[in-house]
């Protein structure tokens, strides 16, 4: 996974992002992802976190969108990043990216399993 930052964004802030990432990926803190299977799709998909200091604006987003074709990216805005005084977003965003740019290139099998599991148990009235 990439992490990119605009100047305005503290090595501070863009640190404690690389270790929520690193946390999910590797919650055991063995040095090995814990689920191998996301390796590829993650690095496939280019997952992108793209930090600014207060959100980007629409008009940076337009600009960023020709990139977009190519990867799967998620913002996050650093004055969202305080586990200390308030909810800290970065566990949700980065849990976003993990989950869009890899996880659900994995899972999609076991989710058309379940939905046609489902739609069974309607038809069937169970």
């Amino acid at each position: 996974m990439t992490i990119c930052a605009t100047q305005r964004v503290s090595d501070k802030k863009l640190q404690h992002a690389a270790n929520v990432t690193a946390q999910w990926l590797d919650n055991n803190q063995d040095g090995v992802v814990d689920e191998p299977r996301l390796i590829v799709p993650l690095q496939g998909n280019h997952a992108t976190l793209l930090m600014s200091s207060e959100g980007f604006s629409d008009q940076a987003l337009d600009k960023l969108e020709p990139y977009f074709d190519y990867m799967v990216g998620q913002d996050l805005a650093a004055n969202e990043t305080d586990p200390h005084r308030q909810r800290d977003a970065s566990q949700e965003e980065i849990h976003h990216l993990i989950v869009n740019a890899g996880c659900n290139h994995i899972c999609r099998r076991c989710l058309v399993t379940v939905k046609r599991n489902a739609a069974k148990s309607i038809n069937s009235g169970s």
